[in-house]
């Protein structure tokens, strides 16, 4: 745990340098959470009296046929939605213990409805903050998976081209959601030097093989 928080505490203050060396200024983005509600299919089975087999056979179409128990949240974890901001996010490292069940345990929240996917859970400064994506960035080093970045965007997570976004995408070295996340925004010649500079900052060589390979080194 203390190696995590450590590792947390890093990334901050590497996120802090950074936009200290860009100085550009964000916007954060506001955006309401969908509530997800779990389908319940319900199916009818007939009755067959004709002949024992028949009646072993319908019997084995009942248990087939019902439902799988839906998923709950602990309720330690769904306790955790009355805190916000830093506390919410320390309490989650807690809970978790690693990296990987912080990122879940948050989207799980999300997906529940009981946090906002804009949750501000830490602000470093100047109308900059950290929101449940940027967090599951730094928490993961910057290998964000393809499964978790895709429940972010299902669950309302928009990506911007402002200065907040671009500090993470320049973290991003997962190829599949490095590669998504730059082209969705629209990334052009005018901002691929500034993308540039960022890879060697925080030293994404993902970033830099993105931009002067896929992108032929096009810059404005």
């Amino acid at each position: 745990m203390k190696a995590v928080v450590g590792v947390v505490v890093a990334l901050m203050l590497a996120v802090g340098i950074y936009i200290s060396l860009t100085g550009d200024s964000a916007q954060p983005t506001a955006v309401v959470s969908p509530e997800t509600q779990p389908s319940s299919p319900t199916s009818t089975v007939e009755q067959v009296t004709e002949s024992p087999a028949a009646e072993i056979e319908s019997s084995e179409t009942a248990v087939a046929s019902e439902p799988a128990p839906t998923a709950q949240i602990p309720e330690e974890l769904a306790a955790l939605a009355e805190l916000s901001g830093q506390e919410l996010m320390s309490a989650l490292m807690k809970y978790s213990g690693d990296s990987q069940a912080v990122i879940e345990n948050t989207l799980l929240l999300i997906e529940s409805g009981l946090i906002s996917i804009d949750e501000r859970l830490f602000e470093f400064g100047g109308n900059r903050v950290m929101s449940p994506m940027g967090m599951a960035v730094m928490f993961s080093l910057g290998n964000l998976s393809a499964e978790h970045f895709n429940r972010f965007l299902a669950a309302g997570a928009e990506l911007h081209r402002d200065d907040m976004n671009s500090k993470f995408v320049a973290m991003v070295d997962e190829p599949e959601v490095l590669n998504t996340w730059y082209n969705r925004v629209g990334y052009g010649p005018e901002e691929h030097q500034e993308m540039l500079d960022g890879s060697l900052i925080m030293g994404n060589a993902s970033l830099t093989n993105l931009i002067m390979q896929d992108k032929n080194g096009e810059l404005d």
